[in-house]
């Protein structure tokens, strides 16, 4: 047994670990990620303490299925973002990408200087707009010194030392992506120049061990994970993650900069990612389904699967909406509810409004001039059969559902590393499970639900921010 890699995904409702030795996968490890503390609207964290305790749990078990020469890669759930004095202590919780405090600061100016800087739109994820709110909002702001996330204090806590990867800190929000380092002109117009920030790591350096030759490959976000394992490692792929939240990425060498979408790193030099990203998927299934009182998965779908059209419409605008709106304000809307109203209408309609947002962002790409012949999706969602019968309808487009998954993803990372080799010249091909065709009928269904869908939100995104 010559090498090992161990690979973790620091999940929001779980940390999945698989341990490779010589590229065989030997040990999986699943464990629930501690419960989300949403005490108010708007706001959601984690427990820091419990969640690294939970990471340590999982990392000292694969450990023993590993070789002298090992690799930890590492994915995240991201942006999180913390504050930490001067000892490194933490000052907060870890607050989550979905927290939306600090949408109050939101103007023309901050979100032109995000985009020239960044290349991202502005969005409430993003470490600016926090800094923003807990300058103006927590007691202990005096008390900070540094800005971390939860991969730069988990690397922090194995090696002494705070850093992080690019990938990472261009997902917070907190680069000039064409310098690739800190934008001092933002952290400056929000008056955080003096705090120390995690320092920038390539996705290919390998800076630090743990002990006994280990080697720390910087880690990356979950979604570029996600991509990377499903084949989105080359020019004009299209990939399609659909979990609790949706995220569609296009991989590109000619990024465009549009205030609906994310620009994110890949791990290869010269390939970008433009990335849409909805709130609500899976989520929004676990909601209607509390409010239905059904207990289990399979009895949605059955309850979803009706043959005809509903009457419903539903905006799945939960928590805001991200891409490629981008209104943190944006709320929640039934639409055609009446007394013949079913359960089964409501639970397809589900199915509907969560497919019609990502079609909503690939509609918005070819405005920008991406598109593709055909997706490969994964995620939890994709499980259902219902659902990705009626994705590859709604997107007139069509699909390979796979199997792969964020794991896999960090291992190909950490093996590229490991043998300097180029990911896109590894020849890596991911597993299809099933191929899918829209249908003629339910694609002329969707194209008259979809502009329906568009008019509902202009009609009503004024009277958000009021109500």
């Amino acid at each position: 047994m010559d090498q090992s890699i161990i690979a973790i995904d620091l999940g929001t409702t779980n940390i999945k670990c698989k341990v490779f030795n010589d590229g065989k996968n030997v040990h999986n490890i699943n464990i629930k990620a501690p419960k989300k503390l949403e005490t108010a609207e708007g706001i959601s964290e984690v427990s820091l303490d419990q969640y690294y305790t939970l990471f340590r749990k999982v990392l000292d078990s694969a450990l023993n299925y590993s070789s002298k020469e090992s690799y930890i890669s590492l994915s995240s759930f991201s942006p999180t973002f913390m504050l930490l004095d001067n000892n490194y202590k933490n000052l907060t919780n870890l607050i989550l990408y979905s927290d939306v405090r600090g949408k109050e600061f939101i103007n023309d100016e901050i979100k032109e200087l995000m985009l020239k800087e960044t290349g991202n739109a502005l969005d409430t994820q993003h470490w600016i707009l926090k800094l923003l709110w807990f300058k103006n909002n927590f007691n202990k702001y005096k008390s900070v010194s540094y800005i971390a996330d939860i991969t730069s204090y988990i690397l922090f806590k194995l090696t002494g030392k705070l850093y992080t990867s690019e990938i990472i800190l261009q997902s917070a929000g907190i680069l000039n992506y064409l310098k690739r380092d800190y934008s001092y002109e933002l952290l400056n117009f929000v008056g955080a120049s003096d705090f120390h920030f995690p320092t920038i790591a390539k996705s290919t350096d390998i800076k630090h061990t743990y002990f006994n030759g280990i080697y720390l490959v910087p880690p990356v976000t979950d979604s570029v994970a996600s991509a990377v394992s499903v084949g989105g490692i080359y020019n004009n792929s299209l990939s399609i993650n659909i979990g609790t939240t949706s995220t569609i990425y296009y991989a590109t060498s000619h990024p465009a900069i549009s205030n609906s979408f994310y620009l994110d790193f890949s791990p290869i030099d010269d390939l970008y990612y433009l990335v849409g990203s909805t709130i609500a998927a899976g989520g929004l299934i676990d909601f209607i389904m509390k409010q239905l009182a059904v207990r289990s998965y399979t009895k949605f779908e059955n309850l979803a699967h009706i043959e005809t059209d509903t009457p419903l419409l539903i905006l799945p605008y939960l928590n805001g909406e991200k891409s490629p709106i981008m209104d943190p304000y944006a709320k929640g809307v039934i639409y055609g509810l009446s007394y013949s109203t079913t359960r089964r209408q409501l639970a397809r309609a589900t199915y509907d409004s969560i497919a019609l947002s990502i079609a909503h962002v690939l509609e918005k790409f070819k405005e920008l001039g991406y598109s593709s012949k055909y997706g490969i999706v994964n995620g939890g969602m994709t499980k259902s059969l219902v659902f990705r019968n009626l994705l590859t309808s709604a997107l007139e487009l069509e699909l390979f559902v796979s199997d792969s998954e964020e794991t896999i993803g960090d291992y190909l990372i950490a093996k590229s590393v490991a043998n300097n080799e180029p990911l896109n010249k590894i020849g890596y091909k991911p597993r299809i499970k099933l191929h899918l065709k829209p249908n003629s009928k339910l694609v002329k269904y969707y194209k008259k639900l979809f502009v329906s869908y568009k008019s509902l939100y202009d009609s009503l995104k004024d009277n958000y921010r009021n109500f």
